[in-house]
């Protein structure tokens, strides 16, 4: 199993909106051939780490890195452009791909 990690960092002026739209978007992720699963995760500050944006991490579960390459080469353009689009700058993304090991 991989997971696909996606972290963002969102502007506190468009959260609500983000949040709105990222949920729909999970969902048309999970739409796509070989993903399982979702986990929306807010980001709880720590008290020594104030923070004016927000941070939400979204770990997706897919079947293999293969199912991971195909979404790569045939989605992710358009996916990542459909929040860009709407939000503009207001967000940033960063990624990461884990291997689970039984």
């Amino acid at each position: 199993m991989i997971i696909y990690q996606v972290n963002l960092i969102i502007e506190p002026a468009i959260y609500a909106a983000y949040m709105s739209w990222l949920k729909q978007h999970i969902s048309e992720m999970l739409a796509l051939p070989g993903f399982i699963d979702a986990n929306l995760l807010i980001h709880e500050p720590l008290d020594i780490e104030p923070s004016v944006q927000q941070r939400v991490t979204v770990k997706y579960s897919l079947e293999n890195r293969q199912q991971l390459q195909n979404y790569f080469d045939q989605h992710a353009a358009a996916q990542r452009e459909a929040g860009f689009a709407r939000f503009g700058q207001q967000f940033s993304a960063t990624r990461q791909i884990l291997q689970v090991i039984d």
